[in-house]
């Protein structure tokens, strides 16, 4: 925005961003207060706000619209910071090529439709940038792939001696050429368009038409799906099928209300009479409760009443399942929580009056299974209790094994900070922790003699009767790095391995975080955890296996080998969050998942990975540097050919 002081000091580092990844990524910035439509669709919370969107749109499930959907820098906002994050999501349609595969890229190709290979030979154990890059700017327009130096086979039968080379085979007739020119990504593209098919384009206006996301409305279903349930609707009544504009609306409110289209063309019903003053097509916002149905709010179809209808319906969720509580009454509603169907509670704490509209519209939804509390304003000590030292925030809470020694109600949990939201606060973010904690709650609190597959770590004993839980780990020293080599040693023998996940790109807070596993290693001395630590945004292979996204980094799972099984924490990465959670794993009171087998880290060098994703110009540079070579030399020896074929025609007599 062009009011922000923090927009106008990033503006320089942007700009060097942009720089960098030219040619890459494309860099760009929307000026909010002219495109308010940008800032709804994409639910911008606060300025600045960066967001990295991948390199073909893809078609919504729900829509029907190809779009392209984004996701939310984390990160530190410096040249570094944006460079690392931006290549570490560079989408890669490189193929890799190899004896077995060969044949069967090239006959797949040999009709009169079928796309050129540029087989890229290399020495490097991973996939450079600028190959990347290429395989973007030519996808659907050529197979890029890639040929390790181990391909001696495929080496021997390209004759490629020299890394890396770059080679385009022509599939309808076997014909090979060598790129041999400048090592600058402009060339090389310019090069490859001589052998690119023609260019691809991809229908951006698809209409959107109803799904799960844009709901189509008949007579019969609207009785039974809007008017005799809670869930608030807003609902467009056209004489048509499609109507743009509908879709961003219901993306904007995905969670908190259902969207949906009424064909008043082929449907007759009195739902279509015109409001006065209003003409086709208009919308109806139908709050929140059933009770509340009855008489639905009128507006004309407009950016400003879609506004309107939005906040309508956001002011309808009651706070009817929210218990507003102080200090002395905390004790009391716990316990009351404790007893829900899945013994937790959720706490907003706050220095608002009021709980908000998010949180309201939360407790609609998950009404019955959980106690929902509010303490406005919270004193000192309940700040304390709770470990907090900022608001707002909010708790997730569940019983503890531990009883207190005073008395009061003793519970585990995790915690939700709005303010560190990667992207910010919303809706979503909310409800994908209240699912957690709950999920999470009922598993932990299961009967003793229900197979819910965790780990009983409480009653392992050796042969001479002695607790063997504890054969304890390190207490001290360095937390070591877990790798592809040491995986067996660290993790492989341990009885818990407890693996800190950290982001390889935030080398300035990293060793915060690992000085907060110490002290935490050392508080829960001895133990059963073997402690290590790997570089997350390096290892992405292990993040997959683990359903774990780059934007949740850093995060702690547990892992026992025998079983393999995991839990993974939740909530903050701090002491007590870390406490709380492999607290909860020593008690016996957190569930844990299956995996197929244990998860293997990759054996690469992450400094020498994030150093080549982190400046693609000079990598550039290195990946065709023996080519100009090869050329230099070649125009030398050429140059050397003419002149002594000048100084045979002169009779010694050099042409300048």
């Amino acid at each position: 925005a062009p009011w922000c002081g923090h927009c106008k000091n990033l503006a320089p580092v942007y700009e060097q961003t942009a720089e960098k990844l030219q040619n890459y990524i494309k860099v760009a910035a929307v000026n909010a207060d002219e495109n308010p439509d940008l800032v709804s669709k994409f639910q911008i919370q606060g300025f600045p706000s960066v967001k990295i969107f991948p390199s073909a749109p893809t078609v919504n499930p729900y829509t029907h619209k190809s779009s392209k959907m984004p996701k939310d820098f984390v990160g530190h906002p410096s040249v570094k910071g944006f460079v690392d994050f931006a290549l570490q999501h560079q989408p890669s349609f490189v193929k890799p090529a190899t004896r077995r595969n060969i044949d069967e890229l090239l006959n797949q190709n040999k009709d009169g439709n079928g796309l050129n290979v540029v087989l890229s030979f290399t020495n490097k154990d991973f996939t450079t940038s600028l190959l990347k890059g290429l395989s973007t700017e030519f996808k659907d327009r050529l197979i890029i792939a890639e040929v390790k130096h181990t391909e001696t086979d495929l080496c021997t039968r390209y004759e490629v001696t020299t890394f890396p080379t770059l080679l385009v085979v022509k599939p309808q007739d076997g014909s090979v050429v060598k790129y041999q020119g400048d090592t600058k990504f402009a060339k090389i593209a310019e090069f490859l368009s001589e052998y690119a098919s023609a260019e691809v384009h991809v229908n951006q206006d698809t209409v959107e038409v109803g799904s799960e996301l844009v709901i189509e409305l008949t007579s019969e279903s609207f009785h039974e799906k809007v008017e005799d349930q809670d869930d608030p609707w807003i609902v467009a009544f056209t004489q048509s099928s499609n109507l743009k504009g509908l879709g961003p609306l219901a993306a904007g409110v995905k969670g908190l209300a259902n969207v949906g289209i009424f064909n008043c063309a082929e449907q007759k019903s009195k739902l279509c009479n015109l409001p006065k003053d209003i003409s086709f097509p208009f919308i109806k916002s139908y709050s929140y409760g059933s009770d509340q149905k009855i008489e639905p709010k009128n507006y004309p179809f407009d950016e400003e009443s879609l506004k309107q209808a939005k906040n309508n319906i956001l002011e309808s969720f009651p706070a009817t399942f929210i218990t507003t509580i102080t200090g002395p009454l905390v004790d009391g509603f716990l316990g009351a929580s404790f007893q829900t169907k899945s013994k937790s509670a959720i706490i907003l704490l706050s220095e608002k009056e009021q709980p908000s509209t998010l949180f309201r519209a939360a407790t609609c939804k998950f009404k019955g299974t959980a106690g929902f509390g509010f303490i406005s304003n919270p004193d000192a000590a309940t700040m304390s209790r709770f470990g907090i030292k900022s608001l707002p925030m909010i708790l997730g809470l569940f019983p503890s094994a531990t009883k207190s020694a005073d008395g009061a109600v003793s519970f585990t949990g995790a915690t939700l900070d709005p303010k560190t939201v990667g992207g910010g606060f919303n809706y979503a973010v909310l409800d994908g922790f209240i699912s957690q904690i709950t999920k999470l709650s009922t598993s932990t609190n299961a009967s003793p003699d229900a197979d819910d597959g965790e780990d009983d770590l409480t009653n392992e004993k050796t042969q001479d009767g002695n607790d063997d839980r504890f054969h304890s780990a390190q207490v001290s020293g360095d937390i070591p790095e877990l790798t592809a080599k040491n995986f067996n040693d660290l993790c492989g023998k341990a009885k818990i391995c407890a693996i800190t996940i950290l982001d390889g790109n935030d080398n300035e807070n990293r060793e915060q975080h690992l000085n907060i596993v110490k002290e935490v290693r050392q508080k829960k001395s001895p133990s059963p955890f073997q402690f290590s630590w790997v570089d997350g945004t390096c290892q992405l292979d292990l993040l997959t296996a683990l359903d774990i996204s780059p934007t949740d980094l850093p995060t702690m799972i547990t892992l026992v080998p025998s079983s393999i099984r995991f839990a993974r924490l939740i909530g903050r990465f701090d002491v007590n969050n870390l406490g709380f959670f492999l607290g909860g794993i020593m008690g016996g009171k957190t569930g844990t998942k299956a995996l197929p087998n244990l998860p293997n880290l990759n054996d690469i060098d992450c400094v020498a990975f994030h150093q080549s994703q982190l400046n693609p110009v000079a990598e550039e540079d290195d990946i065709m540097a023996q080519i100009i070579a090869e050329e230099k030399a070649r125009l030398e020896e050429e140059e050397k050919r003419r002149e002594q074929e000048d100084d045979d025609e002169d009779g010694g007599s050099k042409k300048k």
